[in-house]
C-alpha cells in the first residue's frame, strides 16, 4: 500500500475483495488482519490503510456490513517507525491509526496496551486475542524481522485469559493473532537473514494450547502456509493441537519468487467447535488473485479475479472419544474348523455385498446450527462389482440421496446431524438385484471409563 493510489483502469483492492465475497449470507463472519499495513509507515500510506480498513468494514460481505466491531488486527513490522531509538516514535503513527478506526485513546509509548482479549463469546462464541510481536522492532536489532513476545506480554495475556470464567473458555473458539511467525518454516527460512520464529514462541504456543485455542493466524512471510503444532512431551499432560495459518498478502507487491503459483492471495477460515466432544475442524480455503486469462493471456485489470488455490481441512480433539481396552485380552488360535466357519461367514458377507463396503467418517460439521458430518461412502474388496448407482437415507429426518456410478465412482455424500443414525445404502446392479448395508454414525462425545460390575 505504499504507492499514492492505483493506477487509472486498475481495481483497488477492495473492490476485488468486496466482488470475491458476494455469497450467501454468512451469519458470523470476522475479518482478522495480521500487519503490514504500510511499507514505510509514513502518513499517507497510513491514510490509504484507513481508507481501506473503514472501507472493509463498511462494505457488504456475505449478506451484511460488518462493521469495525468485526475488523481485528495487530500490527506488522513494517508498521513501525523502526529507524527511531524511542518507543514513543516507533508507535506514534500506527497507534494514532489504530485509535481512529476504533475510538480508543491506547498511548503512543505503551504498544503493549494494545494486547487484548476480546471477548465475543455473547455474540459469535468466540474469544479473539491481539497480540504484538513488533513493540521492539527497531532498525539493527535483533527484533527488526525476528519480532518478540516478551515476558511481560506473555504474563498479560495469562492473565486476560485467567479472567474469563470456566464456560466461557470451554465454550468457544479461540482465535490468536500474531504478525511473526510463531513456528520457524523451513521452506521460508533465510539463513542470510538469521531468520527464526519470533522470540519466546515456545512459550507462547504452550500458553495458547494450554487454554484450548484452536488457531492461530499471522502474517508477514508473504506466504500461504498452514500446518498443525501438535508437538507433545512423554513427562505431562498433552493439550490439543492448535492449526497455525499464514495469510500471504493480499496486496504488498512483495511477493515471494520460488513459487510457480506466487500471487496475492487472502484465506477464508471456517472453524467449528463442539464441546462436548472437544472437537474442532478448521478449514482453510486460499483464494489467490489471477491476473491471467484461462488460455493463459494477460487480461485486462477489470477482470482479475480470484480464485481457489487449495483447501486446508483439518480435525482434532482435546478430550478422548475413542474407549481404552481395558479388558484383559487374551489372544488365542482356534482350531481349524472352527476358523473355517469362521472364515466362511466373513466371506459370505463380502459375497453378499457383492465386495461394496460402505464406511463412515466423522468430523465436526460446517453446517451453521449441526453438529457432526458424516461423510459416506463405498469401498471395493476384493473381486467386486460395482453397482450402477448407491441410494443413501439415513431416517425422516434427512434427504434420500442417489449417486450414479457415472457421476462419482466412490458414491460419495454427506449428512449433517446432531444425533447418532444408522446409515443405509442400497446398492443397485447392472443385473437389476440389489443389496442393502448398513454403517453407524456415532456422536463422538468424550468417553468417560467405566469399572467392570460383576453380573447377578
Amino acid at each position: 500500500m505504499g504507492e499514492p493510489g492505483p493506477r487509472a483502469g486498475f481495481p483497488t483492492l477492495l473492490t476485488k475483495l468486496a466482488e470475491d465475497l458476494q455469497e450467501p449470507k454468512v451469519e458470523d463472519l470476522i475479518f482478522c488482519i495480521t500487519g503490514d499495513f504500510t511499507t514505510t509507515a509514513i502518513f499517507d500510506e497510513y491514510d490509504d490503510a484507513e481508507k481501506f480498513v473503514t472501507g472493509l468494514a463498511d462494505t457488504e460481505v456475505c449478506g451484511a456490513r460488518r462493521g469495525m466491531k468485526n475488523v481485528f488486527m495487530v500490527p506488522g513490522n513494517h508498521d513501525v517507525n523502526y529507524t527511531s531509538p524511542k518507543v514513543g516514535e516507533r508507535w506514534e503513527r500506527y497507534t494514532g491509526f489504530y485509535n481512529r478506526l476504533y475510538g480508543t485513546t491506547h498511548r503512543h509509548d505503551q504498544p503493549l496496551g494494545m494486547v487484548q482479549l476480546h471477548d465475543r463469546t455473547a455474540d459469535l462464541g468466540a474469544l479473539v486475542l491481539t497480540l504484538n510481536s513488533c513493540v521492539y522492532v527497531e532498525k539493527g536489532k535483533k527484533s527488526e524481522q525476528q519480532g518478540m513476545v516478551d515476558y511481560e506480554q506473555l504474563g498479560t495475556v495469562e492473565k486476560l485469559l485467567k479472567a474469563v470464567p470456566p464456560d466461557g473458555l470451554r465454550n468457544s473458539i479461540r482465535i490468536a493473532l500474531i504478525h511473526h511467525h510463531p513456528v520457524l518454516i523451513p521452506a521460508l527460512a533465510e539463513p542470510s537473514r538469521s531468520y527464526d520464529a519470533v522470540e519466546n514462541a515456545g512459550l507462547l504456543l504452550s500458553l495458547l494450547r494450554q487454554y484450548g485455542f484452536q488457531l492461530v493466524l499471522h502474517g508477514h512471510k508473504h506466504s500461504p502456509f498452514v500446518f498443525t503444532e501438535d508437538s507433545s512431551s512423554a513427562w505431562s499432560d498433552t493439550p490439543q493441537p492448535i492449526v497455525i495459518a499464514a495469510g500471504g498478502s493480499a496486496g504488498s507487491t512483495g511477493l515471494p519468487t520460488n513459487y510457480s503459483r506466487n500471487s496475492n492471495c487472502y484465506n477464508r477460515i471456517t472453524v467449528k467447535y463442539y464441546p462436548d466432544g472437544g472437537q474442532t475442524r478448521v478449514q482453510v480455503q486460499t483464494r489467490g488473485l489471477t491476473i491471467f486469462k484461462p488460455n493463459g493471456a494477460e487480461d485486462l485489470p477489470h477482470n482479475w479475479r480470484w480464485v481457489p488455490l487449495k483447501v486446508e481441512d483439518k480435525s482434532f480433539s482435546s478430550q478422548h472419544c475413542v474407549p481404552e481396552v481395558r479388558a484383559q485380552i487374551r489372544p488365542r488360535t482356534p482350531p481349524p474348523e472352527e476358523m473355517r466357519v469362521l472364515d466362511q461367514a466373513r466371506a459370505a458377507e463380502y459375497q453378499k455385498r457383492r465386495g461394496n463396503m460402505p464406511v463412515v467418517e466423522v468430523k465436526p460439521s460446517l453446517v451453521r446450527g449441526q453438529a457432526y458430518e458424516a461423510r459416506c461412502w463405498v469401498v471395493g474388496h476384493g473381486q467386486r462389482e460395482v453397482p450402477v448407482r448407491v441410494t443413501w437415507s439415513a431416517g425422516r429426518h434427512f434427504p434420500v440421496i442417489t449417486i450414479a456410478a457415472e457421476d462419482d465412482g466412490l458414491f460419495c455424500v454427506e449428512f449433517h446431524y446432531w444425533g447418532p443414525m444408522l446409515i443405509e445404502a442400497c446398492m443397485e446392479f447392472a443385473d437389476g438385484g440389489t443389496v442393502r448395508a448398513h454403517v453407524y454414525a456415532r456422536l463422538p462425545e468424550a468417553v468417560q471409563a467405566e469399572e467392570a460390575k460383576p453380573n447377578g
